[in-house]
């Protein structure tokens, strides 16, 4: 539908023109682009997390009545032990792989994008491998890479150290660290490449005819530069680790069912086992407990980050 409009001009003839009279709804147009992301958020994302928060102030099976239990179900898993291992490890699992991981996958980053690398389409295909490979093979692989007697770490160095032995709660962590550094360090290594694509190549070029070093333009320059970036891939490797579920049950699993040595077992294995047992009250509380956790940590990291940049 059109509606014509009559205009007086300068020198006193009358001009006709046309105007949409749907104009006003075209502001509506991207909400109606937006709506496929709405509808999956509110089904899988936002429902579920207020479903699940309320399902953690009841004791509820599956099936039947639910029953309102208040606070008891936060109370239990504060008093369980178990619990408190499991973030102990995760925490382990944390503090040491991070640092670790996201400097060598930087350092391949660097390495790739300099100008001396030949190959970089080969080293970065390679690299990246571990992060497209199944995460149940990967860990099986590793599974007889440090098997305790007959693995091929043990045999190659001569040792016999118990990688997935219970008795050996430190060697059994960092199997597990191997795993998980081995696998993410190609997708960071992506990260922190199409990050250093993006930097302006006059400021490097500025600090080498200055007379920069290379390890002070990676300290001064570069580093700097990156420090969005490098603040996003802590975060995202926080949340992971936390998450961390299927490398150290594959890997450290005794075959038995589900079972894991507790030495080893991440911190979302209590949720896991709350759902095995049919207690999905116990196991909203258990989610909801990581998730504010994960919380802290990241407003933590965000903050000590912008101050570091101030």
């Amino acid at each position: 539908m059109r509606e014509k409009l009559t205009v007086s001009t300068q020198n006193g003839k009358r001009q006709t023109t046309a105007r949409k009279s749907g104009t006003r709804h075209n502001k509506y147009v991207p909400y109606l682009f937006l709506a496929p992301f709405l509808i999956l958020f509110l089904a899988f994302f936002l429902f579920p997390s207020i479903y699940s928060l309320i399902l953690s102030f009841f004791q509820y099976r599956g099936y039947g009545n639910a029953r309102f239990v208040g606070l008891a179900n936060y109370k239990a898993i504060f008093l369980f032990p178990y619990f408190y291992q499991t973030l102990r490890n995760v925490l382990f699992y944390y503090i040491v792989h991070t640092l670790p991981l996201l400097s060598i996958s930087f350092m391949l980053a660097y390495l790739i994008h300099s100008r001396l690398a030949r190959f970089r389409g080969l080293f970065k295909s390679l690299i990246f491998l571990p992060q497209i490979m199944p995460i149940v093979c990967a860990a099986l692989i590793f599974r007889v890479l440090f098997a305790t007697h007959s693995g091929v770490v043990n045999n190659l160095l001569g040792t016999s150290i118990g990688f997935l032995d219970p008795g050996y709660p430190i060697w059994m962590k960092m199997a597990v660290i191997f795993l998980i550094t081995w696998r993410a360090m190609g997708w960071y290594m992506v990260v922190f490449l199409s990050g250093l694509t993006g930097l302006d190549e006059s400021i490097l070029e500025s600090a080498v005819i200055d007379g920069v070093g290379p390890w002070q333009k990676i300290r001064y320059v570069v580093l700097p530069l990156m420090r969005p970036i490098l603040l996003l891939s802590l975060l995202i490797e926080t949340i992971g680790t936390f998450k961390l579920s299927v490398e150290p049950n594959i890997l450290l699993g005794t075959g038995a069912g589900p079972s894991i040595p507790a030495q080893g077992a991440p911190v979302i294995n209590v949720v896991l086992n709350y759902v095995r047992g049919g207690n999905f009250g116990m196991a909203s509380a258990a989610g909801w407990i990581i998730t504010v956790i994960i919380l802290v940590l990241t407003i933590l990291q965000i903050r000590l980050g912008e101050g570091k940049e101030a």
